[in-house]
C-alpha cells in the first residue's frame, strides 16, 4: 500500500485531533478510504484486562523484570459523564511463598490506589476521582516502606513533589488520551501518515511537559481478536519523541527544583533520548480497545558522584481486553 504523508503544522495538545480544521476534515471525509473514529463507551461496559510488563535496564549492570496482571475495568454513569474504574486485581506471576505473599499483598495495596478516571460524555478526560485519597494512600505506603529516619523523610518529600495532584492528573490524562482521547472525532485516511507537534509529559519526569514530535496513522483494518478472520477493528500506530533541546532544558530545571535528597545534588543527565510507540487495535465506531502495546525507550549519559555512565531502559507493556458486557 502506498503511504501518503500529511502534515498538521499547527501546535496541538493531547486532544489534538478534535481541533482539525473544517476544510481538512471535509476533504478527508470525502475520501472512500477515510476511517471515522468516534467515542461510544456505554455505561455498564465491563472487561477483563490481561496485561504484561517487560522492563530491561542497562547501565554498569543489566536488570530485567517481568510481571503480569489480570484485572477488571468497569464503566459507570457519573454526573460529569462516565467513571472508568479498575479493581479485582490478580497477579499470576507472584510465586506462592512467604515472600510471594508479601509481594502480592503489597501489589494488591498499590492496585487499590489505581486512579479512577472521570471522562465526559464525549470521551474527553476530565479529572481523577478522589485524588486526595490516592495521595494519602501512597504516602502511607511509602512511610511504612521507608521508615522514620531523616533520609527517608527526604525521600518521602521528593516523592510527594513527584506525586502532586498536578503530576498524578497529568499521568492519568496521558494514559487515557493515548488510548482514547487523542483519537476522538478523527477522520483519518487509511495508510496515510500524519505529523504533528504537541505538548506532552516527559515519561521519566512526572509533571514535566515538553514539545513532542509525533507521527500517527491507521495501519490497516484488522480483526478485533488476535487470529480472527473479521476486519471489525483498525490498527492505530503512534510514534513520538521530544525535541532534544527542550529535554535538556526541562531536565536542568527539574533537577534544580527537586528537594534535597542524598546523592541527588551531583546527579545530572548529560544526554537523554526518548521514544514512545503505541500500537492499538480498536473499534473505530466506539474506540473500545481490544489489544494494545506501549513501548518506551530511554537512553542517555548520566553523571553522579563524579562518575559518568551510559544508561538504557526499555519498557514494553501489553494489554488484552475481553469484554464481558
Amino acid at each position: 500500500m502506498s503511504r501518503t504523508r500529511r502534515v498538521l503544522s499547527y501546535a496541538l495538545t493531547w486532544t489534538c485531533l478534535a481541533g482539525t480544521s473544517d476544510v481538512l476534515a471535509q476533504d478527508m471525509a470525502a475520501r472512500t478510504d477515510t476511517i471515522r473514529l468516534r467515542f461510544g463507551w456505554p455505561a455498564g461496559t465491563t472487561a477483563r484486562i490481561q496485561t504484561t510488563r517487560y522492563r530491561e535496564q542497562i547501565s554498569e549492570t543489566s536488570d530485567t523484570t517481568f510481571m503480569s496482571a489480570d484485572y477488571r475495568m468497569s464503566v459507570t454513569a457519573h454526573p460529569e459523564g462516565l467513571l472508568v474504574s479498575y479493581d479485582d486485581f490478580r497477579f499470576p506471576t507472584v510465586v506462592d511463598s512467604t515472600d510471594g505473599r508479601d509481594v502480592n499483598a503489597l501489589a494488591q495495596r498499590a492496585a487499590s490506589m489505581v486512579p479512577k478516571f472521570v471522562v465526559g460524555t464525549g470521551g474527553e478526560f476530565v479529572r481523577i476521582d478522589d485524588v486526595a485519597s490516592i495521595r494519602a494512600g501512597l504516602d502511607s505506603m511509602m512511610a511504612e516502606l521507608l521508615g522514620p529516619d531523616a533520609d527517608a523523610a527526604d525521600v518521602r518529600e521528593a516523592l510527594a513533589a513527584m506525586l502532586s495532584e498536578e503530576a498524578l492528573t497529568g499521568l492519568a490524562a496521558e494514559e487515557w488520551n493515548a488510548v482514547v482521547g487523542m483519537w476522538i472525532d478523527a477522520d483519518l485516511e487509511l495508510g496515510a501518515v500524519y505529523e504533528l507537534e504537541d505538548q506532552a509529559p516527559l515519561p521519566i519526569l512526572p509533571g514535566v511537559v515538553v514539545p513532542m514530535i509525533s507521527e500517527f496513522s491507521i495501519e490497516s483494518r484488522t480483526a478485533c481478536e488476535a487470529g480472527g478472520a473479521d476486519s471489525a477493528c483498525v490498527e492505530l500506530h503512534y510514534v513520538s519523541y521530544p525535541e532534544p533541546a527542550a529535554v535538556k532544558a526541562a531536565l536542568a530545571e527539574y533537577l534544580e527544583r527537586l528537594p534535597a535528597v542524598p546523592g541527588m545534588s551531583s546527579f545530572a543527565f548529560e544526554d537523554l533520548e526518548v521514544e514512545n510507540e503505541i500500537i492499538i487495535v480498536t473499534e473505530p465506531a466506539t474506540l473500545r480497545p481490544h489489544r494494545m502495546q506501549i513501548t518506551k525507550a530511554v537512553s542517555g549519559v548520566v553523571t553522579a558522584g563524579g562518575e559518568r555512565s551510559e544508561v538504557t531502559q526499555l519498557d514494553v507493556r501489553t494489554y488484552q481486553y475481553t469484554y464481558t458486557r
